[in-house]
């Protein structure tokens, strides 16, 4: 990891690579984690879709705090969906993207500082 040139200490260095490595981890793990919480929501969101679409397929049920869709002919029993409020909430969806770009630039950004591919 080049340090702009500047005179260092060996170990100054080596700490600033761990330091560096740690924050790639760091943000490799919460891009991961964020993907798998876009993707839950993105595969609820989906059968929403589906139920927009052809909503006599369906049967929805509208609570305060979520909403629930089933197939028509099973009823709400066996549930495909159960979104939670915050999944439609346009302050929630923006700061997840917006966190999961971050992540994914800081990891971009860390990988090549440290040379990793």
């Amino acid at each position: 990891m080049q340090l702009g040139g500047y005179f260092v200490s060996e170990e100054a260095e080596k700490a600033a690579v761990g330091d560096a490595f740690q924050r790639f981890q760091e943000a490799t793990r919460r891009a991961d984690l964020l993907t798998i919480e876009m993707g839950k929501i993105g595969k609820e969101l989906g059968v929403l879709s589906d139920a927009l679409k052809r909503p006599q397929d369906f049967a929805l049920l509208l609570e305060t705090s979520r909403l629930t869709i089933g197939k028509q002919n099973a009823g709400l029993t066996r549930p495909l969906s159960e979104l939670p409020e915050s999944y439609l909430n346009w302050d929630n969806l923006s700061r997840l993207i917006m966190d999961y770009q971050e992540a994914v630039a800081t990891k971009t950004e860390l990988a090549g500082k440290l040379g990793i591919k």
